[in-house]
This record gives C-alpha cells, structure tokens and sequence, in this order.
C-alpha cells in the first residue's frame, strides 16, 4: 500500500460509512436473540488500538442517549459485572488480536449475548462456530482506516436490538458533512502540519462527548505520524496537568496545543477552556483551536475525526515517513507469538 492509498482511505471515510451502514443494515438479529436483551444491565466492548476506538466513540455518544451504560475494556480480562445480563462486542479487524479473542472466551464461558465485529482471523472462525452474531467488515485495509466499519455496525444492530434511538439520519448527516468539508479538511492540514515538525502535539478535549476524539488523535499522531503525542480532558485537566505546565520552560517550546471545541458542551467546561488558555499563556509553542461540523454529535464527532486523521496524514508525509507500517507493533507481536 502506498501513501496515496492511506489518503485515499481516510479521504473516502464517508462513502466507508455509508457502506458500514448497508452492511449492518443487512444483518437480521434471531427473535431469540432479541429476547435475551429485555432485562440488559450493561454493554461490554473489548477491543484494541484502531479496532476499539469505534467503542470509546460509543460509549461517550450513548452517555447522553441511553440509560444503559457501554464500558470499553482493554485488557485480557474481563470484569465481574460481566454477566449473563450484559451484552458482548469483540471487536478485531483482524480477527487475531489476542487480547480480545481471550476476553470473548471468557464471554463465551459467562454465556451472556455476543457479537463479533471483524473481519476474519480466529475470532470469525469461532464466533461462526458458536454461532454467534456476527458483522463481518472489509479485510483490505489497515484497522486504524477501517473506523467507519467499526463504529457505524454498533448504532445500526444496537438500533435493532431495540436498546437505542434510530440513528439513521445522524449518518446521512455525517455523511454529507463529510463529503462537503474533506477538501477544506485536507487544505488545512496540509498548512497546519507543517508547524507540527518538532513539537509534540497535545490534545486537549472539550467535553464527554470529545474524549475519544482526543484519543483518536493521539494513536494517529502515533501511528500515521509516527510522534509521540498527548492528551487531556477537561475539566480534570484542571485539578492536576495545569500545574505540570508550569514545569521545566523548555517544554513550552516543544508543546503544540491542540483544543478540541464541542460548541454544545458544559458552559463551565467552555469558560475553564477560556481561563486554562489565558493562564497557561506562554506554556506552548503554538495553540490552535478545532470546532466540529455538523448537525448530529455523530457528524461532529466524525468531523474531527477526519481532520485529526488528515493531520497525521500530512505531518507523516512533510517528514518523509510511510504512514502504513507500524513496525514496532508488528516487531511486539512477533515476539509475543514465541512466547
């Protein structure tokens, strides 16, 4: 794959979601299946790296949405609150990833619901095995470029689960949204990357709702971009990093602020981003501000996401690195395969 492809792919993420809905769409939940889900207490999602971010993205829209709460775990094992009232997703564009087929046998052992979300690999052959419910997405493509398949899946299927609102028109509206602001997007980033050369990119969420756009950001920051990055959460970033900034000045110069707005979030969270602003004044190189499009959270959220992927994308290319290998995820890998 060439660095045109991993454009190509994060340029083209609406028609991507567009055809995540079709394929979701086309999945028929059994009655029986169904039925289970009358008295669910919780939603459990394990997943890793690009294929669990579509869950974090979950959790922070359905907060306001629906009275069922959505833990994402990242980990081998799974909590005690899984139980046979709660619903599984293992989710692994690979189908391989260790950690998430370990957590699904154990799901399995619990006998609670579960739906696989992959595109292959082990995790398919068991979940058909067990007759699971399964979406099975696209395999050509890096995980961390296949997000639209791995989030749009989980507000079409939930929606015919009966466990949340119809969701449908806050994808067209993602959709076009999208479609209408790429170019402008791509334009940006590519003037904005240049000033991200040296510097470590910190990025700073607005709101719930925000987070796992931060999140988002800094993998791709890591991944694409091949930098160290980070982030923060307003407000807790209040109560304990603020003082950090105040730490050895030569950070400053190396730190590129990156801020996160939700124009609808907490009106206290939007005068702690002003006051933050204002009183780490001097803390960082640069400070650039980023606001959402769109109509819908879902839009929203997406939006950002499109410019943080852009972003990462052209830093990538100013400092002559190939954006699609991930060396050093595959190098552990190989390791953990011996052992």
């Amino acid at each position: 794959m060439t660095n045109f492809d991993i454009f190509d792919l994060i340029y083209h993420l609406p028609e991507q979601i567009e055809d995540a809905r079709g394929i979701a769409q086309k999945i028929i939940p059994p009655a029986k299946f169904i039925a289970r889900l009358s008295s669910i207490q919780n939603i459990i999602i394990s997943g890793m790296g690009g294929s669990g971010i579509g869950g974090e993205i979950l959790a922070g829209l359905l907060s306001d949405y629906s009275p069922i709460p959505v833990f994402t775990i990242k980990d081998y094992s799974l909590p005690k609150y899984l139980t046979k009232r709660s619903l599984f997703f293992a989710v692994s564009h690979s189908g391989n990833t260790e950690e998430t087929i370990t957590a699904y046998q154990q799901a399995k052992s619990v006998k609670c619901p579960v739906i696989c979300i992959t595109s292959g690999g082990k995790l398919l052959a068991k979940a058909k095995n067990n007759n699971d419910l399964v979406v099975e997405v696209p395999a050509s493509l890096p995980p961390r470029t296949a997000i639209g398949y791995l989030t749009i899946p989980y507000l079409v299927l939930l929606h015919k689960l009966g466990l949340v609102k119809n969701f449908n028109q806050a994808i067209s509206d993602t959709i076009k949204t999208l479609t209408r602001r790429r170019d402008y997007y791509q334009a940006q980033a590519k003037l904005l990357a240049k000033g991200l050369v040296g510097k470590i990119p910190f990025v700073l969420s607005f709101s719930r709702l925000l987070n796992p756009v931060a999140t988002r950001w800094r993998q791709e920051f890591n991944e694409l971009a091949k930098v160290f990055a980070h982030t923060s959460f307003l407000p807790e970033h209040n109560h304990n990093e603020i003082e950090g900034l105040a730490g050895p000045s030569g950070i400053s110069k190396l730190i590129y602020l990156l801020v996160l707005f939700d124009p609808n979030g907490h009106p206290r969270n939007k005068l702690r981003a002003d006051l933050t602003l204002k009183i780490t004044k001097g803390s960082f190189y640069r400070v650039r501000k980023f606001y959402p499009d769109g109509k819908s959270d879902l839009a929203r959220i997406f939006s950002l996401i499109m410019q943080g992927d852009l972003l990462s994308y052209n830093l990538a290319i100013i400092r002559k690195v190939d954006p699609l290998p991930v060396k050093q995820i595959d190098k552990l890998k190989e390791l953990m395969a011996k052992r």
